[in-house]
């Protein structure tokens, strides 16, 4: 599925990764609080690694005037933004 997401291209980046991604991570958040973000947090940092353009591309799909924020995509419940630090 990620490996998915990686052949993507910039354009279509983010809407795989709300396709692809997110309802993963809500299905983890269901059986764990707290996962959803704790997983996405994860997968930016080991992309950020190598290359900042994808994490920026996530980074952009989240601002607040953004229709669908994937960052808050699927969170019912904001505390779980503090533990997103970067």
């Amino acid at each position: 599925m990620l490996c998915f997401c990686l052949q993507s291209s910039d354009e279509m980046y983010s809407k795989n990764l709300r396709k692809w991604l997110v309802p993963f991570l809500r299905q983890t958040e269901r059986q764990t609080s707290g996962s959803y973000i704790s997983l996405l947090r994860q997968y930016i940092l080991n992309m950020a690694q190598s290359d900042l353009a994808k994490p920026l591309l996530i980074f952009e799909a989240s601002k607040t005037h953004v229709r669908k924020s994937l960052l808050l995509f699927g969170i019912s419940n904001f505390k779980y933004c503090k533990h997103f630090a970067l």
